[in-house]
């Protein structure tokens, strides 16, 4: 600080040029921060120097804690400024005027935080330091972005693998509960809420969304490739534990009536010289039974396959389209933040 205190000057009979004064014996302008959440002051020394023309130099140590709502919409590509009004405790009317020298940066770096520039600049008749602060985005893309859309292009290459074996549904829970667990342990990486919210933390929402619902069509495919319908009813109308051992207790002993039935028919076929047909007609029956069980089959794997094809169409289409939207908010959506609004 460099003031002049004509109280303190002296004429040309006094031999020195210059004095040192206690702080405490000497009057000191008080410095104010309009926008701060905490100011620590300090002396760097606990003398003053004093010319013979009144001009008195004192140095001061502040620590200033001001609170910068950021634009933290293109997070991690962020680039904003934080504003320090730093003045006199009135500058207006009877009160100090306050100006400034050269001004430079200390300790640039910290964390993902970059301090880039700062300049003065004059606000509603007082002076402001405007700090130009940056993030350094690699750690946040390597950690967060480049994961998740690896996580996508895995989700949307596993639409190969088949769908009866049960391959692609246990692939893709293990995709959402590894996506789940990645947001949980990656989640004090993001930044907080402010007047502009990142567009990543949506970015994040909607692959969770998109990954449940791949994985909801991938259900209902197979269940249509395995049973040709989204729901099977018995007949009772409903499918508890015990009406399936019932019902499987029941096939088995119909089986076994039917192989019983069978052998005096095949007795019968071969005992009597007349009904010498009936023995190929029955392997026909079976055979043919068997076939239109296989045709039946297929046709609901087929039927699957093709509502697959166009789900996987349209999740591709959607996830592109989604793309596309995110782009455009972020190059023709800009979101603005009044930093002076103290």
């Amino acid at each position: 600080q460099v003031w002049n205190d004509s109280s303190l000057s002296w004429d040309s009979t006094y031999p020195y040029e210059e004095v040192v004064l206690p702080v405490s014996d000497v009057w000191i302008p008080s410095l104010s921060v309009k926008n701060a959440l905490k100011v620590e002051t300090q002396p760097e020394s606990s003398h003053l120097l004093v010319f013979r023309n009144g001009t008195v130099h004192h140095k001061v140590l502040m620590w200033i804690t001001v609170g910068c709502d950021f634009n933290l919409y293109l997070y991690p590509f962020t680039n904003d400024w934080c504003v320090i009004a730093l003045d006199g405790w009135n500058s207006e009317g009877c009160g100090e005027k306050v100006t400034f020298g050269r001004i430079s940066l200390m300790g640039k770096t910290r964390g993902d935080w970059r301090a880039v520039d700062v300049r003065k600049d004059e606000v509603r008749n007082a002076s402001v330091f405007l700090v130009s602060l940056s993030t350094r985005g690699f750690n946040v893309i390597v950690s967060l972005i480049i994961p998740t859309f690896l996580i996508m292009l895995a989700d949307i290459v596993s639409f190969i693998l088949p769908l009866v074996e049960g391959e692609r549904i246990s692939f893709k829970v293990t995709l959402v509960l590894g996506f789940v667990m990645f947001l949980l342990i990656l989640s004090d990486m993001l930044p907080g809420t402010s007047q502009c919210p990142p567009l990543i933390r949506y970015h994040f929402c909607v692959c969770l969304f998109f990954l449940v619902l791949s994985m909801i069509e991938s259900m209902v495919v197979t269940q249509l490739a395995v049973d040709g319908s989204l729901f099977s009813f018995h007949a009772s109308g409903c499918s508890t534990f015990r009406d399936t051992n019932a019902k499987s207790r029941k096939e088995s002993q119909d089986n076994k009536n039917e192989m019983q039935g069978y052998a005096p028919e095949l007795l019968r076929c071969v005992t009597e010289p007349h009904v010498d047909n009936c023995l190929l007609q029955r392997i026909v029956k079976v055979l043919e039974n068997m076939q239109e069980k296989e045709q039946d089959t297929q046709k609901s794997k087929c039927f699957a396959n093709k509502v697959d094809k166009i789900c996987f169409l349209v999740y591709l289409g959607s996830f592109i389209l989604y793309v596309v939207v995110m782009l455009y908010f972020i190059c023709d959506v800009p979101c603005e933040i009044n930093h002076f609004d103290f």
